[in-house]
């Protein structure tokens, strides 16, 4: 409903797709985003139903140093 959080645990792929239509790029400047996406980042994306802005992209602070890896 409004004003509903969502978790959504996914891939690099469809963050990348996600990254892509929040910020309005080409395909090329998403895939090489998607390339320097950190394993277990998190993206925070803030939906309403005439925009997609992208909140907080690839964040690894809930992680130790030593556990921060790229695809």
């Amino acid at each position: 409903g409004r004003g509903a959080n969502v978790a959504i645990v996914t891939s690099v792929g469809p963050v990348s797709v996600a990254f892509r239509l929040a910020v309005g790029c080409d395909i090329g400047r998403a895939m090489g985003q998607m390339m320097t996406t950190n394993n277990a980042s998190v993206t925070e994306l803030w939906y309403s139903p005439d925009r997609l802005s992208l909140g907080r992209y690839n964040v690894v602070d809930h992680l130790p140093p030593q556990a921060v890896t790229k695809l």
